[in-house]
């Protein structure tokens, strides 16, 4: 969740029209985050749980908060990208406890989860690259 908002932010705030591109990327990003929220939630109920409230979230996520200003591009991105790695690395923990448990539903549904923030991480450096390369 705090990674959507992320994302919804950094996508209000590019602001420069040869960004566009970027901003798509941004807009599509989100999009995919916000499915996997739904898809997390839907399988918490699922297994009968409940879903917390964001203010919940803020105060369990792992991501630190984006700044109140407008950032730079790099900035933004690279912070995007440490998001990622974060998240990644708890839902490799994640792969590794629901595997040991048998939760096979829950296992699937990690992965395509690393698959899709691997697949941002990555887009987001390509991105990254871009930028740094045409400030040089």
């Amino acid at each position: 969740m705090v990674l959507y908002e992320h994302y919804r932010k950094d996508n209000l705030l590019v602001c420069d029209p040869s960004d566009r591109g970027l901003r798509a990327l941004l807009d599509q990003h989100a999009g995919e985050q916000r499915e996997l929220i739904e898809r997390t939630v839907e399988r918490v109920r699922l297994l009968g749980g409940f879903a917390t409230v964001p203010r919940q979230v803020v105060e369990l996520t792992v991501i630190s908060r984006p700044p109140n200003d407008r950032e730079e591009v790099p900035e933004m991105l690279s912070r995007l990208i440490e998001a990622h790695e974060r998240i990644i690395a708890r839902i490799r923990d994640a792969i590794t406890a629901t595997t040991a448990s048998g939760d096979s539903g829950t296992n699937e549904l990690l992965k395509d989860m690393l698959r899709r923030h691997e697949l941002h991480a990555w887009s987001i450096a390509e991105q990254l690259v871009d930028t740094t390369a045409l400030s040089a």
